[in-house]
């Protein structure tokens, strides 16, 4: 599928530019975490829960990151059924999800955009 392949190359190119950094592929389901990991479990370094934090790519949802940080975050398919509009649960769990990278972050969506992403593309 072309958005694997792109995640793909995303999460190369991040482990490229900080080889010594954690970066997180963040899912909104738990569902999504293995799927994503089966994608990327043939980059070295990959793994998906429980939470390690040594170099490499974590796969992980959005349930388990708050408080945490990532040399670079890959928020994966921020749309519009995960991040629902006027639902404060889903915007409250998007700002977690998308505020957890210290250096880099990167919004992946194959679906319709949440709106939230597109409220803030439309301002930037």
């Amino acid at each position: 599928e072309n958005a694997l392949q792109e995640l793909r190359e995303i999460v190369l190119e991040q482990q490229e530019k900080a080889p010594n950094g954690l970066v997180a592929v963040i899912c909104r389901k738990k569902n999504q975490v293995n799927y994503v990991y089966q994608a990327l479990k043939t980059i070295p370094g990959t793994r998906k829960e429980p939470q390690r934090f040594q170099p490499g790519i974590l796969v992980t949802n959005a349930h388990q990151v708050k408080g945490l940080e990532y040399t670079a975050v890959v928020a994966w398919n921020v749309s519009a059924k995960d991040y629902r509009a006027n639902n404060p649960q889903d915007r409250n769990l998007l700002y977690v999800v998308l505020s957890r990278a210290c250096e880099r972050l990167a919004i992946l969506c194959h679906e319709e955009p949440s709106a939230y992403i597109r409220k803030f593309f439309e301002k930037h």
